[in-house]
């Protein structure tokens, strides 16, 4: 039998949790582990936005100009003309879809209340953002970074994660066994040296 692996934003949000909280933990990692944990908690903050702002014909979550190609395309499916092939489209851009988060244009039954992102909060995920890029797409140099940046922008990342998810309705999005799954490794996460989400 052919083993499939299943991939949608409620499994990409889960896995990325537990590829954080397994950096975080790995204390055979050298000090560049820090910059995988920038990677990471990046993928982990972008899936959250998008399930926070996904709604049903995914509008709000694609880049501007492919807005246009969704919907002429639900318009030919509901009437029942032309091919009903989906359109190729570009997700919306982390930075986008961290303006439209702090708009709060997500879907009010999602988040039970509205999450304020403060310029200090924003600039600092907008760095983490940029740090991402810098390693994603490297060019070969000497970079240095200051470890203690590092580290209070991960505490930074993992307090917005937390916010979010206080403010989340889960039982919307995942089944009980998964929303069960999630606290336990936000539990781990907060458990770990240096990375404390204190109140």
């Amino acid at each position: 039998m052919q083993k499939t692996i299943e991939v949608n934003e409620y499994n990409n949000l889960l896995s990325s949790l537990m590829m954080l909280r397994d950096c975080l933990f790995n204390k055979e990692l050298n000090d560049n582990k820090i910059i995988w944990s920038i990677l990471i908690l990046h993928k982990t903050i972008h899936d959250l936005m998008i399930l926070i702002l996904k709604d049903s014909a995914d509008f709000n979550i694609v880049i501007d100009k492919d807005k246009k190609k969704l919907d002429d395309y639900y318009r030919r499916v509901f009437s029942n003309e032309g091919d009903f092939y989906r359109p190729i489209i570009k997700l919306d851009f982390f930075k986008s879809l961290l303006k439209k988060l702090k708009e709060n244009k997500h879907k009010h039954y999602i988040l039970s209340e509205n999450v304020e992102i403060f310029d200090e909060l924003f600039n600092d995920l907008v760095k983490i953002h940029n740090i991402r890029n810098e390693n994603i797409h490297f060019f070969p140099n000497n970079k240095l970074y200051d470890y203690a940046e590092l580290k209070r922008l991960i505490q930074q990342g993992l307090k917005f994660i937390d916010t979010l998810l206080k403010n989340f309705n889960l039982i919307i999005l995942f089944s009980e066994e998964k929303i069960h799954l999630f606290e336990e490794i936000l539990k781990e996460i907060k458990k770990i040296e240096g990375y404390n989400l204190k109140k």
